[in-house]
């Protein structure tokens, strides 16, 4: 007995001295309350829906790579949006790895009185997006739906995931990436990384000047980043991603990249099966084929269109994918099955090729913290003949081939068979992604115009146009048009329309319209006036203006563009030009801007507009001259021609 009681001493001791570790970095009841009496009302935050009290994280790996992250939530509701934005807390994870236990949810009512989440209202749930795809079963969604929430009133939440050891010794990493920053204030954000001393740990704060306290105990070292009274983020059109700009935290547990790439190679390759199924599919999809290059595009088309996207996030169910054979079979694929499929199918035909992890948003790679979790797609690298690279991306049914929109310029990390590269995604030209219009009009002695466009659109413009109409019905075509008919003037009466073959990935999509307009031209004694209308189709305009006049954040656009409006106006004979716009010439390291008229007397004005931009990521420093040159370039007088009676 006395040596039960020697042992029981010993283990409570023990535990004494590693779970202060964890005491001193979880909140009480108390403070919670003192957090929430203390806590600010609208009338401090008037443009934010809810104020964060508390967002505390703290993850510890333990020595076999398993691991705990225990989360506490504590939120004021300020308006209601914010009952509608914070009301439902949806964690997604892997069933088959990772389990989340609910330890409080409860909604503090002003006045004080609790109410606590009830049993019906926390549920998991298959997420949407993967309705239809079982072979993913093992993601769920986490719901916890918070009661009487409204105005002034508090919830708390406190979650702790589970995750298991895993089975291979490869596994044992961990990393992540944690932002200090959102569109609501948050009054304190903490992250707490508890690791075994025998893990490395490699981290970069970027954006803010935060050093983590650092600490050890017994077998671990802690780490503790803090930010207090973080403001909340106004949002403005064409910002950077909030990666780019809030205080970010990157942490993993590996040094090089080379590390990284071998162990997503270890999980890649042994799944690029080469059954019967898929030879018989590389042979049907090839047979027909001209050369190398046809080959590649064949292939490239069956996986984009043929097989359903499954928009599951990277890394959530892991990043090992399933054989190439299952993918085929099941018609459909998350980043990494389609990407396997295509590698495999490619293979099959006797094309090398190699996954490629890439970032689709524009944010730059930290290099210093490697680890996948800083890409979100997986991509398919072909090397070529002249040492360029063909970039894929197996999610592009609805581009024509082989344009992408996502990761242009990153950095991706390539697993080449022998090594894992990092190299920059090919940076599509303006010149690749252009929107040419061709809008002739003619107008009769009381104004009235007929006006034919031919829109023939590349890149960046195709993708917005099989976007926006690839997916309608021919009624829905037929009312798109009238109502494009109609942006041309008020009375508006279609004559014609066309469109090319929106499924066809070949070829650049092209639209084309005829339409009549009573009194486009207005009539006033002697003189008519006509100002030329802006194209009607609106995926063939460029969609980033500079609209504000002054901005917190750089300006970013999606892509490069170059786009043009030309053609003819033919007026009556019994009419001169008295007017026509001056011509405008502006140019830059950003981009060109051009606009030229001319009038050889004989019943046409020929006209012409164009602008190219060459960067897409437009610095605060260089906006405001970037706006000026834009709104010189759309002055209404840039569009105006008065015509006078001979």
């Amino acid at each position: 007995m006395k040596t039960f009681y020697k042992t029981l001493l010993f283990l409570l001791l023990s535990a004494a001295v590693v779970n202060p570790v964890f005491a001193q970095h979880k909140y009480s009841q108390e403070e919670v309350q003192g957090l929430i009496e203390n806590a600010p009302n609208a009338a401090d935050y008037p443009q934010a829906s809810a104020v964060i009290l508390l967002h505390q994280k703290i993850l510890t790996v333990h020595e076999d790579g398993s691991s705990t992250l225990d989360e506490h939530l504590l939120i004021k509701i300020l308006k209601h949006r914010g009952k509608q934005k914070y009301g439902d807390q949806k964690r997604k994870y892997n069933a088959e790895t990772d389990s989340i236990q609910v330890l409080r949810a409860v909604t503090y009512k002003f006045g004080g009185k609790v109410i606590a989440v009830e049993k019906k209202a926390i549920n998991d749930i298959t997420p949407l997006e993967l309705t239809g795809a079982s072979v993913y079963a093992n993601v769920l969604e986490k719901v916890i739906s918070f009661p009487a929430l409204a105005p002034n009133v508090v919830m708390e939440l406190k979650l702790r995931t589970v995750s298991k050891a895993p089975k291979e010794k490869s596994d044992r990493h961990y990393w992540g990436l944690v932002g200090f920053q959102t569109d609501d204030p948050i009054l304190r954000k903490e992250f707490v990384l508890i690791v075994p001393k025998t893990m490395d740990a490699t981290y970069a704060f970027l954006h803010k000047n935060v050093e983590p306290e650092e600490t050890t105990f017994a077998d671990r070292l802690v780490y503790n980043w803090r930010v207090e009274k973080s403001p909340q983020i106004i949002s403005e059109p064409d910002m950077p991603p909030f990666e780019e700009i809030i205080p970010l935290l990157a942490f993993s547990s590996q040094k090089k990249w080379e590390n990284v790439g071998a162990w997503l190679k270890g999980k890649f390759y042994k799944h690029i099966t080469q059954g019967d199924s898929i030879r018989a599919q590389a042979q049907e999809l090839t047979k027909a084929a001209k050369n190398r290059s046809e080959k590649i595009r064949n292939t490239f088309l069956f996986v984009a269109q043929k097989i359903r996207n499954v928009y599951l996030k990277l890394g959530l169910a892991g990043y090992e994918p399933h054989d190439a054979d299952s993918v085929l079979a099941n018609r459909y694929g998350d980043w990494r099955d389609k990407a396997v499929l295509l590698v495999a199918l490619l293979k099959a035909a006797g094309i090398e090729s190699y996954p490629a992890f890439v970032q689709t948003q524009p944010q730059k790679l930290i290099a210093s913290v490697p680890m996948p979790k800083q890409f979100n797609a997986v991509y398919v690298a072909v090397p070529q003949k002249d040492g360029q690279w063909l970039w894929l991306n197996p999610f592009a049914d609805y581009s024509r081939y082989p344009y992408f929109l996502g990761a242009q310029g990153n950095q991706a990390l390539v697993l080449e068979p022998e090594k894992a590269v990092l190299k920059r995604v090919k940076q599509f030209s303006p010149d690749f992604n252009f929107s040419h219009n061709q809008m002739d009009f003619t107008l009769d002695t009381s104004g009235n115009v007929t006006t034919k466009i031919i829109s023939k659109l590349n890149g960046f413009f195709d993708l917005r146009a099989r976007r926006a109409l690839k997916g309608k019905t021919p009624k829905e075509l037929e009312q798109y048009f009238l109502e494009t008919a109609n942006q041309l003037g008020e009375g508006s009466t279609e004559i014609s329309h066309k469109l090319s073959n929106l499924k066809d990935l070949v070829d650049s999509v092209v639209v084309e319209q005829t339409a009549k307009t009573p009194e486009l031209g207005i009539v006033e004694g002697k003189m008519m006036i006509f100002h030329l209308p802006h194209v009607p189709f609106g995926f063939a305009h460029n969609p980033f203006f500079p609209s504000l006049e002054k901005r917190k954040f750089d300006f970013v656009m999606d892509s490069n563009v170059k786009v043009v409006v030309e053609g003819d106006v033919n007026y009556p004979q019994n009419y001169k030009a008295a007017f026509i716009p001056q011509a405008f010439t502006k140019k830059n390291a950003i981009g060109e801007w051009k606009i030229r008229f001319t009038d050889p007397g004989s019943g046409k004005i020929h006209y012409k507009y164009e602008y190219r931009f060459n960067k897409t990521w437009i610095s605060l420093k260089n906006y405001s001259g970037f706006k000026q040159i834009f709104d010189a370039f759309q002055r209404p007088q840039n569009g105006l021609i008065l015509l006078e009676k001979k």
